[in-house]
């Protein structure tokens, strides 16, 4: 990977490591995978589903326009976009593993879909 590339990629990670802080909770845990991934644990979420769904895509939308906005790299303005795939779980949650995979699912169902999008696992 060329300089501009490693730079360009750190900073689009900054970038994604900072929107997702100013649009969570406090005590949201937020790790990176690796490369690109990322992966939230919003732990506030609402008991009823309808309603935690409806405030993960909240937060996710907060998330996608902190990402959006251009920022400025070696005198050049750059762009980002993230693709967010989203799962939930209740009382009994499934193996983490499961729940990794069906985010992923979602994440490439939003990836279809274009960019800056978000996606919800269904099953």
């Amino acid at each position: 990977m060329t300089r501009m590339a490693t730079n360009t990629a750190t900073a689009c990670c900054s970038r994604w490591r900072n929107g997702c802080r100013t649009a969570c909770a406090p005590e949201t845990r937020l790790a990176r995978l690796g490369g690109d991934e990322f992966v939230l644990v919003l732990e506030t979420l609402d008991a009823e589903a309808v309603n935690a769904y409806q405030q993960a895509q909240g937060v996710g939308a907060k998330v996608l326009a902190a990402l959006a906005k251009p920022f400025q790299l070696d005198d050049l303005e750059w762009n980002c976009s993230g693709s967010l795939g989203l799962t939930l779980f209740g009382p009994h949650p499934a193996e983490p593993d499961m729940l990794l995979k069906q985010a992923d699912m979602a994440m490439y169902e939003a990836k279809k879909a274009g960019r800056n999008a978000l996606r919800c696992y269904s099953a």
